[in-house]
């Protein structure tokens, strides 16, 4: 759970840089690609993280509307991309100047239960990072290059001049 919001802002912007890259190194012949039928391809799980910020945004009062509940995936993936940096750079400007450091603790109703706004900032970047994770595998999986988020991705240990971790 977050206590401040300048802790929020810093994490949320570390972690969106992080999805941006993920997002850039999505190859358009392989976007629509599944590994099975109960892995969304890579442009539907972009899309989810989207809009499921959207949806939180709506949900914590933040915003009057969940503008992209019902908005199909965009065709090309730089729209997807500005879509996302869009809607970070909202959802960081509604929080810092709708809600204060004393707000974090008052409870909302999120999916049937009952968060603290701290907990659902948490929330909002954990839904986020275990999605991208999701991506990462089925990048590997169709043979895309994945980039180091939290450290060199094992094709970036050249740069280092020392072999890949195991």
């Amino acid at each position: 759970m977050y206590r401040t919001i300048d802790d929020f802002i810093s994490d949320y912007r570390i972690e969106s840089g992080n999805t941006l890259k993920i997002l850039h190194h999505i190859d358009p012949a392989k976007k629509h690609l599944k590994i099975n039928d109960n892995i969304r391809s890579m442009e539907r799980l972009s899309w989810h993280i989207i809009q499921a910020a959207s949806e939180m945004m709506f949900r914590s009062g933040l915003q009057e509307s969940d503008d992209l509940e019902w908005k199909p995936i965009p065709d090309k993936l730089g729209d997807i991309e500005n879509t996302y940096q869009h809607l970070t750079e909202k959802l960081l400007s509604m929080v810092k100047s709708r809600w204060t450091d004393s707000v974090l603790a008052e409870k909302i109703e999120m999916f049937g239960e009952s968060w603290s706004k701290g907990s659902l900032l948490r929330s909002l970047i954990t839904h986020e990072i275990h999605h991208r994770a999701q991506m990462t595998v089925v990048m590997r999986y169709f043979g895309s290059l994945v980039p180091g988020l939290y450290g060199p991705a094992r094709e970036e240990w050249a740069n280092y001049k020392m072999p890949a971790m195991e």
